[in-house]
Formats: structure tokens, C-alpha cells, sequence
């Protein structure tokens, strides 16, 4: 890629993968399986089953939300990028900016990149030394395995936030400085939802694999509430960043066509004062305030409120669910001990 963007290092390998993303999704997660598995000695039959039983959940927990976050993310943007060019008609700015948004979805500078993968290095490796200096048990997983598996989650997860950070924020700026709204015609700015949904039910997804941390029976929340947290504060964020501009500029739109319509009801009561209504005079007044209540029915978000709660309500709850549970067994045992 030339010029001041470079490309991503997952989308660099996407553009020169010819079999699909699904397809390099599952590469990727057999290849970190089978890896992790040697590692793990999980091809060992000496190895007591109640062992390898935790070392198969943490492998496949390696496994799945590298492989969900590789391929979400390549999706997610080239979904982005779709959402961009529905968006061009209402943008005001130049072709040439455009081209530039339009290729900083896949990439960033030089030393943007550097920035990344050097700081998701550094919280891969403290995630891990704490994992080993605070974990009684931590040599019952092989020390290896683990500190690779936890440095990959990290250098992968973080550099698909910041990726879809980086977006929503470009998308952000467009909502709040260049973009034309119709309160009339809302579904115009649907893709923002796209933008704002999509990278958010990815994080909550790969929050689903976190259970598979604790197929012993024992909840780990110095190895599994650094990231679950971190994804879904995320996710929070993600989904509000991107649309919060365009709401309030949908709110604005939406309370200067009620202040007209108010200013023509004004009008037409100057006209007639008397309560007692002619029919003449309702044939002006109904339509008007027919126009008022299909103003304020207008939405002020680019998404459906009730189907965004309901999508809540049924990603976010079970994962907490288990967190929450989790945390109070270990509280317990340990008032028991």
C-alpha cells in the first residue's frame, strides 16, 4: 500500500489469501490449536485426564478468539468500507478525502502500527508474568503454551479493537463535521448502525469462549477478567462512539421540523381564534398536525432501539451471568476455607 496508510497486517495477508476468509479463519484456528495442543502435551496419554481436560478448554479458548477475531475483523471492515461508499452521497467533502477514509479502514501510518504491536507485545507479556506470579497452580499448564497463547490473544485482540476503533472514529468525525441528514429520510444513515453493530457483536461473541477457561470446574479471574472486561467495555464503546454524532444530529433535524410545524400551527391559530371550528378551516389544520405526529415518530438513532435492547439483553447478560457466578463459587469456597 503507498502513500501516508499501510496496511493492517491481517488485512495484508487477506489480500493475498484466495480461498475466502472463512477459510483462513479455520487455517488459523488449527493451526493455533495444533500448536497449543503440542505444546500442552495434549497428544500425550499420560498426561490425568482432569489435566488435560483444563488444557483442552485453555487450547481451544486460544484457538477460537484468535480465529473469531482475525476473521471478524477482516469481515468487519470490508463491511465498513461497503458502509463508506453508501455514505458518499451525504458526505461533504472532496474525492480526494474520501479515497483517503476509504483507505485508512484497512491501515494506518508507519508508526501508528509500531505503536500497536509494540503495546499489545507489552501487555501480552505482563498478562503472562502475572498469570505466573500469582497463579498457585500455574504449573500445571506448560509454561510455554501458555505465555504464547496469552501474548497471541492479546497481540491479535488488541490490534482488531484498535483497528475498529480507529474506524468508528473516522466514521464519528464524518457524522459530526460532514455529513447531510433529511430528518425525512433516515434510513439515509444506516450504515452507521452497520459501523456500530457489527464490531460490537464480534467483541460480545468472542466473550462466549471465556467459559472454556474454566472446563476444570475453577474460575481463574487473574487469567480471564483482564480481557473479558477490556472486550466489553469495548464493545460498549464501539457501539456508541460511531452513531452518537449522527443522533444528535438527527435530534437537531428532528426539533427544527417540529419548530416549523409549531410556527405553522402558530399561524393558522392567528387565523382563527374562535374554538369553534369551520370545517374550511380544519381542512387546513388537519394536515398540519398529521405532518407534527409523523415528525416526532421520526427516529433520532440510526438503529432500532427496541431490537438494539433485545440484542443486548440476550448477548450481554450470559457472559455476566457466568462471570458473576464464577466470582461469588470462588468467594464462597474461599469463606469455607
Amino acid at each position: 500500500m503507498t502513500g501516508e496508510f499501510r496496511l493492517y497486517w491481517f488485512t495484508w495477508l487477506d489480500r493475498r489469501w484466495r480461498f475466502g476468509r472463512l477459510w483462513l479463519g479455520v487455517l488459523s484456528f488449527l493451526l493455533v490449536a495444533l500448536v497449543l495442543g503440542l505444546l500442552f502435551d495434549l497428544f500425550d496419554d499420560s498426561v490425568p485426564a482432569g489435566i488435560r481436560r483444563s488444557r483442552l478448554g485453555i487450547c481451544l479458548f486460544f484457538a477460537s478468539i484468535n480465529a473469531v477475531a482475525f476473521a471478524g475483523t477482516l469481515a468487519i471492515i470490508d463491511r465498513t468500507q461497503t458502509a463508506l461508499d453508501q455514505l458518499r452521497p451525504l458526505l461533504r467533502i472532496s474525492d480526494e478525502q474520501f479515497q483517503a477514509v476509504h483507505a485508512s479502514m484497512a491501515g494506518a501510518g508507519r508508526w501508528r502500527l509500531m505503536a500497536i504491536a509494540g503495546i499489545s507485545l507489552l501487555v501480552g507479556l505482563a498478562h503472562s508474568l502475572a498469570i505466573s506470579a500469582l497463579v498457585n497452580d500455574a504449573a500445571a499448564i506448560p509454561a510455554l503454551g501458555a505465555n504464547l497463547g496469552t501474548m497471541l490473544t492479546w497481540f491479535v485482540v488488541l490490534h482488531a479493537i484498535t483497528a475498529l476503533m480507529f474506524n468508528t472514529h473516522a466514521f464519528a468525525r464524518l457524522g459530526r463535521d460532514s455529513l447531510e441528514i433529511d430528518a425525512l429520510r433516515p434510513q439515509q444513515v444506516a450504515p452507521f448502525a452497520t459501523v456500530a453493530l457489527l464490531p460490537s457483536l464480534l467483541l460480545m461473541g468472542t466473550q462466549l469462549f471465556y467459559p472454556l477457561l474454566s472446563l476444570d470446574g475453577r474460575f481463574n479471574a487473574i487469567a480471564t477478567l483482564p480481557g473479558f472486561l477490556m472486550t466489553l467495555a469495548s464493545a460498549v464503546y464501539l457501539l456508541l462512539r460511531p452513531v452518537w454524532p449522527v443522533h444528535v444530529h438527527m435530534r437537531e433535524a428532528r426539533a427544527s421540523l417540529l419548530a416549523s410545524t409549531d410556527a405553522g400551527l402558530a399561524r393558522w391559530r392567528e387565523r382563527n381564534p374562535d374554538r369553534n371550528y369551520a370545517p374550511e378551516s380544519l381542512h387546513d389544520l388537519v394536515p398540519m398536525l398529521t405532518f407534527r405526529q409523523q415528525v416526532q415518530d421520526l427516529p433520532v438513532w440510526p438503529f432500532n432501539l427496541g431490537l438494539l435492547g433485545r440484542w443486548l439483553f440476550y448477548i450481554v447478560i450470559p457472559p455476566l451471568t457466568w462471570v458473576l457466578a464464577a466470582l461469588m463459587e470462588n468467594f464462597v469456597d474461599t469463606l469455607l476455607a
